[in-house]
């Protein structure tokens, strides 16, 4: 999360939707799935 937000502008705060289809937008969307994906196979564990 770093290096696709906080680092490179977003805030700790809400931000506005980014509908365009700009890099750090795509690497945040990216980074946001692969967090939730990781969270979703945790629950195989159990």
């Amino acid at each position: 999360f770093l290096m696709s937000g906080w680092a490179r502008g977003y805030s700790f705060r809400c931000q506005p939707v980014d509908y365009s289809y700009s890099e750090l937008g795509l690497r945040m969307a990216n980074t946001c799935w692969w967090y939730y994906f990781s969270k979703f196979t945790e629950f195989f564990d159990t």
